[in-house]
């Protein structure tokens, strides 16, 4: 018997615009949690005085409940027609992006969610760049809480239009943009009459006609491609968590590691794409992607050239 294959989808955004709480309602609109996973979460929520969120069925810690925000990366297979889909929900938080790394990193897809009753935000951005670097190929916007903008076509057409101009920016185009309400379950899997007026299909069909399975499938953590010349000196395209400075830094390639004699970089910035050039201690064959690490941690992800 052939293992059905996942196709993964990472979902991007600003904290708080709905990444979480779109796949938990995703999951309850095609039945792939148990309803007494539902109904013990119901009663959580009611025991806490709060009110029950599609979010608490992807948070792994009662912390993430507490505080409503996604500490880690949460993975979740949904069955959407014939396709076995993997989203990926990573932490839109600014102090929680290295979470998001791990979890982008193995995607090809992605979905970008914007809250309609607040448009693009810098975070926003910026997930958009790393998933760039990180070598998303094509990504679905949905713009969520269209129901806090009483469903305005002009106030949709504005944050459309802020999405697109974002999006393009990072290097995405031709993808298209569904409007939807998450928390109400509308326009996910069943029509809302507002997309079909501007003539926009549910969030269910966009990701079967756009996101389909092509090539043979990866099980690696990064896309490698062709290995560079084995060399002691390489120059490289650097996504930094943390300064690199100092001593202690390792280079990893796929099996191979080796420490970094020397590193410089050109303007450097946090989560920004900066030229490393690397004095290695041994040779090293490079896949096109990978880590540095200090004391064991990833602190930058790099693209060899």
């Amino acid at each position: 018997m052939i293992r059905e294959r996942e196709i993964p989808i990472v979902l991007l955004g600003e904290k708080d615009h709905g990444k979480s709480t779109l796949l938990g309602r995703i999951m309850y609109e095609t039945k792939s949690v148990p309803e007494s996973r539902i109904a013990e979460l119901r009663a959580i929520a009611q025991k806490s005085g709060k009110r029950f969120e599609w979010a608490h069925l992807m948070d792994s810690f009662q912390y993430e409940r507490e505080r409503k925000m996604t500490l880690d990366t949460t993975r979740a297979k949904i069955k959407i027609g014939k396709f076995l889909y993997e989203f990926i929900d990573v932490p839109g938080h600014k102090s929680l992006i290295k979470n998001m790394l791990s979890g982008a990193s193995t995607a090809k897809y992605g979905i970008l969610i914007v809250a309609a009753d607040e448009s693009i935000k810098p975070q926003t951005k910026k997930h958009l760049e790393i998933a760039t670097f990180l070598g998303v190929e094509k990504i679905i916007a949905v713009i969520n809480k269209c129901d806090k903008i009483k469903y305005s076509l002009p106030k949709f057409i504005d944050v459309k239009a802020a999405v697109e101009k974002s999006a393009e920016e990072a290097g995405f185009k031709n993808f298209p943009i569904v409007p939807v309400s998450a928390y109400n379950g509308t326009n996910l899997l069943k029509p809302l009459s507002f997309a079909k007026k501007i003539g926009v299909k549910t969030l269910a069909e966009t990701i079967l006609s756009f996101f389909k399975p092509s090539g043979p499938e990866k099980n690696k953590p990064f896309s490698l491609g062709k290995l560079q010349a084995q060399s002691k000196f390489a120059n490289a395209e650097c996504l930094w968590l943390k300064n690199p400075a100092g001593n202690s830094l390792v280079l990893k390639s796929g099996r191979d590691q080796t420490k970094i004699l020397k590193i410089r970089i050109r303007n450097f910035k946090i989560l920004t794409p900066r030229i490393a050039s690397l004095e290695l201690e041994n040779k090293i064959a490079l896949e096109d992607k990978f880590v540095i690490k200090h004391k064991g941690h990833i602190i930058g992800l790099c693209r060899a050239f």
